[in-house]
């Protein structure tokens, strides 16, 4: 809820140009014409599969927000093994998955697990934490 247009296209963008594929995107509450632009594309070139729930308004509490999202998982897994998919990573839209490595990208970080027997990979969370300052210029 709530993702203004110019934090989607650029979350959208980030993930698509560092190799990601397929965006499993769940909406809750309504969308605006200008989120709805954003999506037009990606939608249309099959980069983004939408669930979209315009009229939801159930609980943004903690507890019930992780239910909805244990549930959507479990339904985006069996879509993204209907469709070959070879990962499912979930990102909430204020987090970006970021290889290490400048010259890296996010489908040679996930391929150097293929064929291993892990059924869950986690990555280290690094907040954004920016310089204290006294005051603004």
């Amino acid at each position: 809820r709530g993702c203004p247009a110019d934090r989607l296209r650029e979350w959208l963008f980030w993930h698509l140009a560092e190799g990601v594929r397929l965006v499993f995107l769940r909406w809750e509450g309504p969308m605006d014409d200008h989120q709805q632009a954003v999506l037009q594309g990606p939608c249309d070139r099959g980069e983004v599969a939408l669930t979209c729930l315009r009229h939801c308004k159930q609980s943004s509490g903690f507890q019930a927000v992780m239910v909805r999202q244990m549930k959507f998982i479990q339904s985006s897994m069996e879509a993204a093994r209907s469709r070959g998919c070879d990962f499912l990573l979930h990102l909430d839209d204020d987090e970006l998955l970021c290889p290490y490595d400048c010259g890296d990208s996010i489908s040679n970080v996930l391929r150097r697990h293929m064929g291993s027997d892990l059924k869950c990979i986690h990555f280290e969370n690094f907040e954004a934490v920016f310089p204290f300052a006294s005051e603004t210029s």
